[in-house]
């Protein structure tokens, strides 16, 4: 670890003259490579140990108290919206709390009104997102030779995907599920430096933190200043990071120095927690205890020491802090900016040009120095003396110094290296989506009201209070009566009936189910159609009405599931940049196709290009749907007589089919018909007796056409040939002059020498 003393910020650090020969300055200067891989991988904490800032202070203690000074701050921005995320929550899994009002155990029943619009539309989103078989990305060629290319990181992404990757299918599962909730849910993809492999988990909402006053809608939150991620490790993750190199100064945490630090996300957690039927475990060792972790995102400006590390400029760089909140200790500081692919372009080729004009340079160079021989070899000849040389001119864009050194290009446009995708249900005007809690929550807890209103007005009917006179004898105390019992008593019943006062209980409002039937209609219109259900609606529509109303109720679902799949094209995008980055430089990887075939690709970094067109692989329709339009397509093509005969088309006809019904497995068995060899040449006396029966023969390619020419004529002059009715003599006639064509087309060159040797002869004759 680095303890020494360097410069501030304010002190220049960079080097002696001597040190470099080939300095050239900041603005055009080329990146220089990260040590010890991408720059996400690289920890400088090692190199930030004893640096000061501006103000003279710790570099790393300045930044741990600013960085948990902004949580804190964007904690309290969305203090309100967590709250009603709260309220959603207990409502979709009936978390109620024991109700003393109007009296002690009233009724406190929940109508699952939210999780019935949630569970139908999450279960149409997951099938359409994540299709049961097939595939979940598809890589689009740039050009028709990337198709190879294409093809292979095609099939590997795949295969990846949905055999190598922990938990994707259930992360976007519960992701899902707290997206049509809450309105906002949040995935994070990366690379797992401890496990070596890809991750994209499901965030909590509760632990992904963004000031609510944030306005962003690009699903990779480009353009927001910071936002953190709240970790839970114990003392033995951070252990084992820290042997792995991940984290440093975990030896100077102790297990007990746990944080106490509460908001309003521990309020959501607890919710959590009784949703899912759990309590904190008896706590036995301080070890066990999770920490509060904070993994903020945002922009730092850097120390300036470019001797230590290429980031040390004096700049405002993209980083990921990690600090242990008990401690505020700093684990962990990266930088995470990449080239950007749309600049790179434009460094290639400004690159190219100096590289050229270099070349050209020593080119002149090499002739000035060779000039002196070749003028003395002129002149030892007699012959003219050469030209001297002339340097050459810098190309258009080319800038260079005062000694005439072509300066190199500016280096790559950085860009800033994002980790989350953040998925939206409807667009809200803060930072976060709206969720059916947001429209659904009020009527639902208006249901709940008229509801419990109704049950708490018949347990009164059912054990309705009163009041006894101290005045009457008998036996003190509440008494219970039993149906069927006789209670024997001191006093007169004219006496218990003056002594025992029941109060009047009114009598229930009949329009109380009317409401709340009224309450349940608007839900369903709202996001729980008959349809969307799986119920056949009551109505007497016709076929093609009931598809234009299946049509009609899928379409806010349909437009749902395309604002997820935008934000899934960024979530994919980021598993191409890490495998680009992160996978071994050439190997050759066992995957399984798309219909569960075992294969080999050959992979590298350097096929998942940061230009590649990658989409998911999401269909908005049900699977009736599908199968219907595939089923229709089929039998258009069987009916049309071109692609009927045409076996690639009918092929993928098939294809389509099977993959609309889930049946990809069966996909490798049916194979194509093999094509029809053409039939053997025929003897020309066969064609011959054809034409006499009236039947049409064709020329084959195999046919000796001189013999066949010969034979026909001569069939002609015969009694047989002369029997022929002039429909047959016309095709016979015809079928001699398709032999006499099909012999040009063979001897076609020999014909055009033959042509060119008459005209040559005609024009000496002349």
């Amino acid at each position: 670890m680095v303890t020494e003393e360097t410069t501030t910020e304010d002190e220049s650090t960079e080097p002696a003259p001597d040190a470099d020969d080939s300095f050239v300055p900041l603005e055009a200067k080329p990146t220089a490579p990260m040590p010890g891989g991408p720059s996400d991988a690289v920890n400088l904490v090692s190199l930030l140990e004893g640096m000061k800032d501006k103000k003279g202070k710790p570099f790393l203690e300045s930044m741990a108290a600013t960085c948990i000074a902004d949580y804190d701050a964007d904690v309290n921005s969305r203090r309100e919206r967590m709250k009603k995320i709260d309220d959603f929550e207990k409502l979709k899994a009936s978390v109620m709390k024991a109700k003393n009002f109007p009296f002690q155990s009233a009724a406190n029943v929940n109508l699952p009104f939210l999780a019935y619009v949630v569970l139908q539309t999450h279960a149409r989103l997951f099938d359409m997102v994540v299709p049961a078989t097939g595939k979940i990305l598809v890589c689009s060629p740039t050009n028709q030779s990337d198709i190879p290319r294409a093809s292979a990181c095609e099939t590997f992404g795949n295969s990846y995907i949905r055999h190598d990757m922990d938990g994707f299918a259930q992360g976007m599962d519960t992701m899902l599920m707290q997206l049509c909730t809450d309105g906002s849910a949040f995935k994070r993809t990366y690379w797992n430096f401890y496990t070596g492999k890809l991750c994209s988990d499901s965030i909590p909402i509760a632990d992904f933190v963004v000031s609510y006053w944030e306005r962003c809608d690009d699903p990779s939150l480009r353009g927001v200043p910071r936002y953190t991620l709240v970790l839970h490790p114990t003392i033995f993750d951070l252990e084992d990071y820290a042997a792995r190199g991940i984290y440093e100064n975990v030896d100077e945490i102790q297990a007990g120095d746990v944080a106490d630090k509460k908001d309003d996300s521990d309020t959501l957690k607890e919710t959590l927690k009784k949703q899912d039927g759990v309590r904190p475990a008896d706590e036995s060792s301080d070890d066990d205890k999770p920490r509060m972790v904070l993994e903020q995102y945002r922009r730092w400006r850097m120390p300036k020491a470019p001797g230590k590390h290429p980031s040390f400029d004096g700049r405002s760089h993209y980083v990921i802090v990690t600090i242990d909140e008990a401690t505020k200790k700093v684990l962990r500081v990266v930088i995470r900016e990449e080239d950007d692919p749309a600049d790179l372009p434009r460094f290639e080729k400004e690159k190219a040009k100096v590289d050229g004009h270099v070349q050209a340079l020593a080119q002149h160079e090499s002739d000035v120095e060779g000039f002196p021989i070749a003028l003395a070899m002129s002149q030892a000849s007699g012959q003219p003396p050469p030209p001297p040389p002339v340097p050459p001119e810098p190309p258009e864009g080319v800038d260079i110094d005062e000694d005439g050194t072509p300066l190199p290009p500016l280096p790559p446009r950085q860009r800033e290296i994002t980790f989350f995708t953040h998925y939206k249900c409807f667009p809200g005007e803060g930072f976060y989506g709206l969720g059916f809690g947001d429209f659904i929550a009020p009527l639902n807890k208006a249901a709940n009201t008229l509801l419990n209103q109704r049950l708490d007005l018949g347990t009164l009917q059912n054990a309705a209070p009163g009041f006894i006179s101290r005045q009457l004898r008998g036996v003190r105390g509440s008494v219970d009566v039993q149906p069927g019992q006789y209670v024997e008593v001191d006093a007169p019943m004219g006496v218990i009936k003056d002594g025992i006062y029941h109060p009047p209980i009114p009598q229930g409002d009949p329009a109380t189910i009317n409401l709340i039937e009224l309450l349940q209609s608007m839900v369903e219109k709202f996001g729980g159609s008959d349809i969307i259900a799986g119920e056949v609606p009551k109505s007497n529509n016709t076929a093609t009405g009931m598809s234009i109303l299946n049509e009609q109720a899928m379409m806010p679902i349909t437009v749902l599931s395309r604002r997820v799949k935008e934000a899934e094209r960024h979530e994919l995008e980021k598993f191409w940049r890490c495998w680009g980055t992160f996978l071994p430089e050439d190997e050759l990887t066992d995957v399984i196709d798309e219909n569960g075939s075992p294969s080999q690709v050959q992979i590298s970094r350097d096929m998942f290009r940061p230009d590649a067109r990658v989409m998911p692989v999401s269909d908005t329709r049900m699977k009736s749907q599908r199968t219907q339009e595939t089923t229709a397509l089929y039998q258009f093509g069987m009916n049309d007589p071109a692609i009927a005969q045409n076996p690639q088309a009918m092929q993928m006809l098939r294809e389509n089919m099977l993959r609309a019904l889930d049946a990809n497995a069966v996909v490798p068995l049916i194979q194509p018909p093999p094509p029809q060899p053409p039939p053997p040449p025929r003897m020309p006396w066969e064609e011959d007796a054809d034409y006499l029966r009236g039947k049409d023969s064709a020329v084959h390619p195999a046919d000796d056409d001189a013999s066949h020419i010969e034979s026909h004529e001569a069939f002609k002059t015969t009694p047989a040939g002369m029997a022929m009715e002039p429909t047959q003599a016309k095709m016979h006639d015809q079928h001699i002059r398709n032999h006499r064509a099909a012999l040009l087309d063979k001897t076609g060159s020999d014909h055009m020498r033959m042509v060119q040797l008459a005209q040559q002869s005609g024009e000496v004759a002349a």
